[in-house]
């Protein structure tokens, strides 16, 4: 069984507590071979992350987490897209969250700007959707006693 498929079949709140297959930092091959380090957010990239997450998704008219979760990584005119719509916030956060400085990002070919926007998103959209949502629905207060509607 795949790695993926692993992870898909684990519950969020278990996965809290798998470190060994939970992987911060993974390689992304370019056309060219050479790999490119990619992470997950932290909070050092937080607000960088929030502005253009902000943008897109606003721009995608994406409302709900499960309407990002439906958003198609393969699908190459989102990606393009989020390109359009915020450049320089995209630039930040891939120098950010890879191991390249701006001018190398600057540098890319367009191919290999968007395989390392898709390995960004896979990595963070099934951080936050998982990981992120669930602590935050633990630190979400339950509803008042004695409100409930039997």
């Amino acid at each position: 069984m795949s790695e993926a498929a692993v992870k898909e079949e684990i519950n969020p709140e278990e996965e809290l507590s798998v470190a060994a297959g939970d992987m911060a930092v993974q390689d992304v091959e370019l056309y060219d071979g050479t790999k490119v380090a990619c992470m997950r957010c932290k909070v050092r990239h937080a607000a960088r992350i929030a502005r253009l997450a902000n943008k897109v998704l606003t721009a995608l008219g994406v409302e709900t987490m499960q309407s990002a979760a439906s958003i198609d990584l393969n699908n190459p005119q989102m990606l393009i897209s989020v390109v359009e719509l915020a450049e320089n916030d995209l630039i930040e956060c891939i120098a950010a969250l890879t191991d390249m400085d701006q001018e190398s990002v600057l540098d890319l070919d367009l191919d290999d700007m968007i395989t390392v926007m898709a390995k960004l998103v896979e990595m963070n959209r099934s951080f936050f959707l998982k990981r992120v949502r669930a602590a935050l629905q633990r630190l979400t207060p339950a509803s008042p006693e004695g409100s409930s509607s039997n």
